[in-house]
């Protein structure tokens, strides 16, 4: 279907013309306006939609519900829950433990829980909130001691989670009394990621000290790696989903690849070059064999069979701070500190959507597609640059089009 799509995309833009979705960015981190640029075709004269986005949201989480048709976004406060079949943010998650940018985010197995942390920098303790995504209800929280959480994993029966925060904390809880049942020696650097092989059979974290363990999932949990690199690692992942090799992200100064340790001698680490300039997130397809890795230089790459980087998906202006695979591996969904979220067609690199909340006070949201066809909270959101007010309101009304939208993504029209 997607091939069918490109395939008429590319006779269309030899007739008509190609041009850009400008987007007005003010990055309260960097205290600079930026002007963010997303392909469209329009099929008439050439046009800019202009969207002024008030405080762009420095976005860290981002996962798919189990049947890939919706899409939780760590926002302010909020998750941000956007239906990609209605191309809408259907609603978003609030609760009062939630007080600064969400900075952890998982989703069970079977989707029927929503792990969410998101506490403010220096806290005693980070609550993990647990919600039915189905309902959107909070049904209990962790009571997670020590600084911000900054990953969480759960196993793949769904029967544990781990929680890791900024100040090392690293623990184990069950997900059927939610009690703390391993509180593992603290670390002495922020947790940058948790992972469990697909038997659920070791856990592996890593630390910004450049720390790497795994430990089995047994009595006593003992380690089985047990490596420090020469630079913070950032992101890690079990190749194939095995324990065979744990595949890391490493980047900061001294250091920018992913490294492969294999685990009956972690002191061998093969060395993967091609990466962006500084790698912050990897993630596995298990189908196609292809690894993802996000960087600091608004690219994502991907490399086939853990080999040479065979596409970069470039599109974001800021760093790229998380990504996520679709269940079916169609679709891969990035978050950036640049504001917004875009969704790619994963096997070709493609743009697909991109997903903005101009301001996290505000109720605003838009939805628009790399073909120019858009829905939001309101058209009044959206301008077409140097165009009459005149033809403003016919302009919108022939753009906004969350069928085309639902189309261009796959999904069947309602």
């Amino acid at each position: 279907m997607l091939d069918q799509r490109y395939s008429k995309l590319l006779q269309s833009s030899l007739r008509f013309l190609t041009l850009c979705l400008c987007v007005s960015v003010v990055n309260s981190n960097r205290l600079k306006a930026q002007t963010l640029s997303f392909p469209a075709t329009r099929a008439d004269q050439q046009q800019v939609i202009q969207v002024d986005f008030d405080m762009p949201l420095n976005l860290r989480t981002v996962c798919f519900s189990t049947d890939g048709k919706t899409l939780y976004v760590g926002g302010y406060k909020q998750v941000l829950v956007w239906s990609l079949t209605d191309a809408k943010l259907a609603h978003t998650i609030t609760d009062a433990s939630l007080t600064g940018m969400i900075t952890a985010m998982t989703v069970s197995p079977d989707g029927k829980l929503l792990a969410v942390s998101g506490s403010t920098p220096a806290a005693s303790s980070s609550p993990v909130i647990l919600i039915d995504p189905l309902s959107n209800n909070r049904i209990t929280s962790i009571e997670q001691s020590g600084d911000c959480v900054m990953a969480m994993a759960v196993t793949n029966d769904g029967k544990q989670l781990a929680v890791g925060t900024y100040d090392g904390n690293f623990t184990l809880w069950d997900m059927n009394t939610f009690k703390q049942v391993k509180n593992f020696p603290q670390q002495g650097y922020a947790i940058s990621d948790i992972t469990f092989d697909e038997k659920d059979t070791w856990l592996a974290v890593s630390n910004r000290g450049g720390q790497v363990q795994a430990f089995e999932l047994a009595e006593d949990y003992p380690i089985k790696i047990n490596k420090t690199m020469e630079d913070a690692v950032t992101s890690l992942l079990f190749e194939n989903g095995k324990t065979v090799n744990l595949a890391i992200a490493v980047g900061r100064d001294k250091e920018r690849s992913v490294r492969l340790l294999n685990a009956k001698n972690p002191r061998r680490a093969r060395k993967f070059g091609g990466t962006p300039d500084m790698p912050l997130d990897i993630a596995w397809a298990p189908k196609s064999k292809t690894a993802y890795l996000a960087g600091s230089d608004g690219n994502i790459v991907s490399w086939a069979r853990m080999g040479r980087v065979d596409k970069t998906f470039k599109g974001h202006s800021d760093w790229v701070t998380a990504i996520a695979l679709s269940p079916d591996e169609k679709l891969l969904a990035s978050v950036s500190l640049d504001g917004t979220t875009k969704i790619w067609e994963a096997s070709k690199g493609l743009l697909l959507a991109t997903l903005l909340k101009p301001s996290p006070q505000k109720n605003d949201w838009l939805f628009i597609s790399s073909l120019g066809y858009f829905n939001a909270s309101s058209v009044e959101l959206v301008r077409f640059f140097e165009q009459p007010d005149a033809a403003q309101s016919a302009l919108r009304k022939q753009w906004l089009d969350p069928k085309q939208i639902n189309e261009h993504l796959g999904f069947n029209a309602k």
